[in-house]
């Protein structure tokens, strides 16, 4: 072996050593990027389950309010108005379950909007990453065909030269 062949393949080897770390790197950043997704989806889903919690404590208390006014009214003689207040107190829950359902829709849509244009981002970044890889692999390759002296020929060893006439 010539000193330059053992030159280039000290270099190859440390630069494949370079890769391979590259590689673990780029897996741990991974991982832990699909293990936060992990941990953010359950953080949602936690607080999604509060609110619901928080809603049902609330119209608990409501209900309990309203039932504490009216056996203390002291006009009421247990059949008077009732029913006009319960309809009144239902169409109020209806309105109110409809708002409710309706932040939940423009908060769904807000959600999938940002992850669409998170992974619009993502998408981008990959090409602009895959572009950089292909173009370092063009570099290296044009740099390892003129080390060896292959230059001056095509892909399948041609020569590019003019044939004579």
């Amino acid at each position: 072996m010539s000193a330059n062949s053992a030159k280039r393949q000290l270099a190859l080897e440390k630069e494949y050593q370079q890769l391979l770390k590259v590689n673990d790197t780029m897996d741990t950043l991974i991982n832990t990027i699909q293990k936060s997704q992990v941990d953010i989806t359950k953080t949602k889903n936690s607080a999604n389950h509060t609110t619901i919690l928080l809603e049902k404590w609330i119209q608990i208390l409501s209900q309990t309010e309203f039932t504490n006014k009216v056996l203390n009214n002291p006009k009421w003689d247990g059949t008077f108005g009732v029913n006009e207040i319960l309809n009144d107190e239902a169409q109020d829950i209806k309105i109110e379950e409809k708002l409710n359902e309706e932040q939940l829709l423009i908060d769904e849509l807000n959600r999938l909007e940002s992850e669409n244009d998170h992974l619009t981002n993502t998408l981008s970044a990959k090409e602009i990453r895959e572009n950089e890889l292909q173009q370092r692999r063009n570099d290296l390759a044009s740099k390892r065909q003129r080390e060896l002296g292959l230059s001056g020929r095509n892909a399948k060893g041609i020569s590019k030269r003019r044939p004579f006439k």
